[in-house]
């Protein structure tokens, strides 16, 4: 069975629906395009290998948000922000529903998700699953971190069947993640409880995800960088620089995608949740970020359009939305269960 139009995260590993998903993506696509400087949309890079040689531009862009992005199970997720009011600091961090599989929230497949705002209780174990960055840069894929779950869309039961039937609008997920690290084999230390929560220290250079302005809507016409960790390698990550399209553009694009008989092409684009990005990305990359030139997070990456095809498109979840959408649910909360929350978010304006 061929698929055109695809998650970009777990799905593709269980489904083995296209017959991309397999492959090395050096195999699939140039990972060298270096002379670009980055001031151009290119293929998909390798991430270290452009740290260690490419163009300065490309250097200095991928290596400012590369210890935000982080490997999620089988895909990626990305922090937000480390600027929060709670003792120690924690990474807010942000994801792709879908690559957590159906049931994660409980209930069973076909049944509808409530959406859910709350700080974790003191006694509730981390679950180990993120690997980070630490300051230096570097990342070990022998050694996990705990994250804590604190934001949930509602997901209608029609699209709670399959990490394939999810749709943007409710294909996001925000939580927590401390700096504990444990062998994965081993898993000891046991999971901490949040009680038990240690600072989060990660690669950020710039300090970006300590600033004030921990997110920035899309620009429309300007180039923004895809990061993530794709299932089929290279292990250090990978990026490509796409364009983000205007309205019109967007909207055109899911025109084309339907002549081609490309099943993103029958999801119609919706403005205020998503950008439209003509650019690169592969199996494993979803929950990862766009960011734009000063290394401000736009959004999470969460589908695409066949990557073999002449244009691939890349759907992402604008992070304004997912900020609009906790601020929604915060309205929501009595006193109690607010003031335990706002500690634990960063601005949401």
């Amino acid at each position: 069975m061929t698929r055109t139009g695809w998650l970009l995260g777990i799905a593709l590993s269980l489904a083995a629906c296209s017959r991309a998903d397999d492959r090395p993506i050096d195999a699939a696509v140039p990972l060298d395009a270096s002379a670009s400087g980055c001031d151009t949309p290119t293929a998909l890079l390798d991430l270290e290998a452009q740290i260690a040689t490419g163009h300065a531009t490309c250097r200095g862009w991928a290596d400012a948000v590369r210890g935000r992005v982080l490997v999620n199970g089988f895909a990626s997720a990305v922090i937000w922000s480390t600027r929060t009011t709670s003792e120690p600091p924690l990474g807010v961090m942000v994801g792709a529903v879908h690559v957590l599989g159906p049931g994660w929230f409980g209930g069973e497949p076909g049944t509808d998700v409530a959406e859910r705002l709350a700080a974790p209780s003191d006694d509730e174990l981390g679950i180990m699953r993120v690997r980070v960055r630490t300051a230096s840069g570097a990342i070990d894929r022998t050694f996990v971190s705990p994250q804590w779950i604190t934001y949930r869309p509602a997901i209608p039961a029609a699209q709670h069947q399959d990490v394939t039937t999810i749709l943007p609008r409710h294909d996001l997920f925000v939580g927590l993640v401390d700096g504990h690290r444990a062998q994965d084999d081993l898993l000891a230390p046991m999971p901490p409880t949040f009680a038990e929560r240690s600072a989060l220290a990660i690669h950020d250079p710039g300090g970006l995800a300590d600033d004030e302005r921990s997110f920035v809507d899309a620009t429309p016409g300007s180039l923004v960088m895809l990061i993530g960790y794709p299932q089929a390698g290279p292990e250090g990550g990978a990026f490509s620089i796409g364009r983000v399209l205007d309205d019109d553009d967007a909207r055109a694009a899911i025109e084309w995608l339907a002549d081609q008989g490309d099943e993103e092409g029958d999801i119609a684009y919706e403005p205020e949740v998503e950008a439209i990005v003509e650019g690169h990305a592969v199996a494993g990359m979803s929950g990862g970020g766009a960011f734009d030139r000063d290394g401000r997070l736009v959004g999470v990456l969460v589908r695409a359009s066949d990557p073999e095809a002449e244009r691939q498109y890349v759907r992402v979840v604008r992070m304004r939305y997912v900020a609009s959408s906790i601020t929604r649910a915060r309205a929501a909360l009595d006193d109690a269960a607010r003031t335990a929350i706002d500690g634990l978010l960063p601005a949401l304006e």
